[in-house]
């Protein structure tokens, strides 16, 4: 294998791969646009935005990098500036996604008045 197959076979998997990764923070943007909303949380359209922002986080990546590598801006390092910056953004949707703390610790009891035998005791 040459250089230039090499370097060919790269660029398609990480373009494969990013957009791949783009899909998945468009698909967590679009999900969680659906829930309903909970008082005390950030809304779904706050967490559909942030999901697509992210997308976009990506798009702006893949974009960067076909720029870079047609004009010969920064041709040493727009590769891994592009890919850094994609990983990033879905880290950061991957992340906000799995921190999802009301499922994991399960719902709140619900607070009120002590009952009568547990007002006695607590005092």
């Amino acid at each position: 294998m040459g250089e230039t197959t090499v370097a060919t076979v790269h660029y398609v998997g990480a373009a494969v791969f990013i957009i791949s990764l783009g899909i998945i923070s468009l698909y967590f943007g679009i999900r969680e646009g659906k829930r309903t909303e909970l008082q005390g949380k950030l809304s779904p359209m706050f967490w559909r935005r942030f999901h697509f922002g992210c997308a976009a986080g990506i798009g702006v990546a893949v974009v960067f990098i076909a720029v870079a590598k047609f004009t010969g801006w920064l041709e040493d390092y727009a590769l891994l500036i592009g890919e850094t910056l994609a990983v990033l953004s879905f880290g950061a949707s991957w992340l906000m996604k799995g921190l999802e703390l009301r499922v994991l610790l399960g719902p709140k009891p619900a607070e009120g008045p002590l009952k009568a035998e547990e007002a006695a005791t607590a005092g």
